[in-house]
C-alpha cells in the first residue's frame, strides 16, 4: 500500500469517506515534524472540515477564499481538475451530529470500561477523562477552533463563553484534579494505567500517594469530581 498520500487524496477522503470521529479528530492536528509548509497546508485544511459553524456548514465546508462547488466523480477527474477544481462537502456532517457523539462516548463507556469497574475506571468511565476530551472536542467544532490541548480549549471556552463561567470552571477544575490522580496512579503501576486497582491494599497506597488518608477518601472525592465533569458534559453534548 502507500506510504504517503497527497494533500488532495486526504481531502477527498474526509470528505468523501471519513467518519465523524476521524473528523473530531481533525480538531487537534498540528505539524510537529517535517516540511511545516505542507503540515500548515494540511492544518488549514483541518481546520476547514472540523469547523461546524453555521457559516461553515452554509459554505459547503470549501476551503478558504474559494467558491463552494460539489466535487466532480472520480471518474471525471483528471490529476490537473485533482489539484485545481475548489471541492466542498462533508459526508460525515449531520444536522444532529452532537448526538452521534454522545453514542460515540457511550459506546467507549461501555466497551472500553471494565466490567464492574465503572467507579475505577478514572478515564473511559462515567465523567471521567474522556468526558472533558469529548466536551473540549464537541467545542472545537461547534466553534471552529484549532486545539490539541484538551486543558488549553477548555481555558479557551472559559475566555469566550462558550460554556456559563461558573461551568467551565468546575469542568477545569475537576478535570486537573483527575488528571493528577491519573498522573500518580501511572508512576505508582509503572504503566500507562488508567484504572484504580480493585485491590484493597493497593487501592489504599493509590490513595496515600494521592493525598487521602484513607481509600474511601479517595473514591468519595473521585465521585464528586466526576458527577461536575458528567454535568458539564450533559450541558454540552444533548
Amino acid at each position: 500500500g502507500l506510504l504517503v498520500n497527497t494533500l488532495d487524496a486526504y481531502e477527498d477522503y474526509y470528505r468523501r469517506r471519513a467518519m465523524l470521529w476521524e473528523i473530531q479528530c481533525l480538531t487537534r492536528a498540528r505539524p510537529i515534524a517535517g516540511d511545516m509548509k505542507t503540515g500548515d497546508q494540511f492544518q488549514r485544511l483541518a481546520a476547514t472540515l472540523a469547523s461546524f459553524t453555521p457559516e461553515n456548514v452554509a459554505a459547503g465546508f470549501s476551503l478558504r477564499g474559494t467558491p463552494a462547488k460539489p466535487a466532480p466523480r472520480r471518474a471525471q477527474r483528471n490529476l490537473k481538475d485533482a489539484a485545481t477544481e475548489p471541492r466542498s462537502g462533508l459526508a460525515a456532517y449531520r444536522a444532529d451530529w452532537k448526538a452521534e457523539i454522545a453514542r460515540m462516548r457511550s459506546r467507549i463507556e461501555k466497551e472500553r470500561t471494565p466490567s464492574g469497574k465503572n467507579d475505577l475506571a478514572i478515564k473511559t468511565g462515567t465523567g471521567g477523562l474522556v468526558d472533558a476530551e469529548f466536551i473540549a472536542q464537541t467545542l472545537c467544532l461547534a466553534h471552529g477552533w484549532q486545539e490539541p490541548n484538551t486543558l488549553r480549549a477548555l481555558k479557551l471556552a472559559r475566555e469566550r463563553a462558550a460554556l456559563p463561567r461558573a461551568s467551565a470552571d468546575s469542568l477545569i477544575e475537576n478535570y486537573r484534579k483527575l488528571l493528577r490522580i491519573e498522573g500518580i496512579l501511572r508512576r505508582w503501576s509503572f504503566e500507562a494505567e488508567a484504572v484504580l486497582p480493585d485491590k484493597p491494599a493497593p487501592l489504599y497506597r493509590v490513595a496515600i500517594r494521592c493525598g487521602f488518608t484513607c481509600a474511601e477518601g479517595l473514591m468519595k472525592a473521585l465521585g464528586e469530581y466526576r458527577a461536575a465533569i458528567r454535568k458539564v458534559y450533559h450541558q454540552v453534548i444533548k
